[in-house]
């Protein structure tokens, strides 16, 4: 009866029943229905795994780790459920890796935006190779911003592993925006 009682308190996150209901609607969309009443029973459920799990609050990427081996009925199920997961869930893990690859294609864009000779060009030339660098550093702004929000969005349970991944990629946005900044003062 304690488990039971200390399920009863577990609230769910800003935005958790927004992801639910779309994970629901895009497996019916998919052929795989959850009745309202099977709903309720995995909110029930994910209430005592948030208390097994030591949380206090549920989290949609624990869908991830709980739905797949409760609604399949079918091998072929199983698929589906975890494509229709990964496109409305994002992970932190995720998220980091995304925001990193996009970073090093910003930097790379920059990297060969510096490597031009700036001596002979017009101005004209000039000109645009700043307009260029001030999107790269634009771009390095967003994703900044963007991994922010998510550091600090209470509605994300973010791993110790991947608060630190993303913290430090916090650090080399800073000091790429110094680097584009610094380049661009130089023309």
């Amino acid at each position: 009866r304690d488990l039971q009682d200390e399920a009863d308190k577990v609230r769910v996150c800003e935005g958790f029943l927004d992801t639910f209901g779309g994970v629901i609607e895009m497996l019916d969309s998919r052929g795989i229905s959850i009745s309202d009443r099977r709903a309720v029973q995995l909110l029930k459920f994910l209430k005592g795994w948030a208390v097994v799990q030591g949380e206090d609050m549920i989290y949609p990427d624990m869908l991830i780790d709980t739905i797949p081996h409760i609604v399949y009925q079918k091998p072929d199920d199983l698929i589906q459920i975890n494509e229709v997961l990964s496109q409305v869930i994002q992970t932190p893990e995720a998220f980091h890796k995304e925001s990193k690859e996009a970073l090093v294609g910003v930097m790379r864009e920059f990297s060969t935006l510096n490597s031009v000779s700036r001596t002979d060009g017009d101005m004209a030339e000039l000109n645009r190779m700043v307009a260029a660098m001030k999107r790269c550093l634009n771009d390095i702004i967003n994703i900044e911003d963007k991994v922010k929000k998510v550091l600090e969005s209470p509605g994300t349970r973010i791993k110790m592993t991947s608060r630190t991944k993303l913290s430090s990629l916090l650090a080399h946005c800073e000091m790429d925006k110094q680097s584009v900044t610094k380049s661009i003062n130089n023309i």
